[in-house]
């Protein structure tokens, strides 16, 4: 046989090689923890975990129904790489997904997310982040609901940032409102140690 011949079949078992193990790689991956009917509402990248690559965080909306097509569980879910470890569920209204950066210097990259309360009429904006487990860094609340209704739209990236000027410290944006007609916007430095 020549070299070329062999050459060829060498290349042939190769490729067999790669194809059953990415195969065997492929057969062996968990499941993902979202069902197939949840809804995308977000997502973001950043180093999440601290080990300096890069995340994805998603958001996801997941509605499960009886044979009548009644709701019969409705849950919020954040995630990052579809790691089991890093799960955040809640069947608090969330949405707002933004990417913060490591606000407090720890190493993880922060991100912030809206969560509505109540009667749908406020909320908060948290900021939080993952290590081990989900630890909220700061919260700022607002009145989303009537914010709207007087034209203001917030700006969610700019509602928590880094404090410059002093270090361990956040600037929250606050809207106040007031008697119902007026926003002033007002910030205030928190210090996160």
């Amino acid at each position: 046989m020549s070299y070329r011949t062999l050459g060829f079949i060498a290349a042939l078992i190769l490729s067999s090689c790669l194809q059953k193990t990415t195969q065997t790689e492929a057969e062996t991956t968990e499941p993902s923890p979202i069902a197939n009917n949840a809804t995308l509402i977000g997502s973001i990248e950043g180093n999440f975990d601290g080990d300096n690559s890069i995340d994805k965080a998603e958001l996801y909306h997941l509605i499960e129904r009886n044979t009548n097509h009644t709701t019969i569980d409705e849950r919020y879910i954040l995630i990052i790489n579809r790691d089991n470890s890093s799960i955040f569920e809640t069947r608090d209204r969330l949405s707002h997904l933004t990417f913060e950066g490591d606000i407090n210097g720890d190493g993880h990259d922060e991100m912030g997310v809206y969560i509505e309360k109540g009667n749908a009429t406020w909320g908060e904006y948290t900021t939080m982040h993952f290590t081990d487990t989900w630890h909220n860094i700061t919260a700022t609340t607002l009145n989303l609901h009537l914010l709207h209704e007087m034209g203001v739209q917030p700006n969610f990236d700019e509602i928590i940032s880094q404090d410059s000027l002093h270090q361990g410290c956040v600037i929250e944006m606050r809207p106040q409102i007031r008697n119902a007609e007026k926003v002033e916007m007002l910030f205030d430095t928190i210090n996160l140690r």
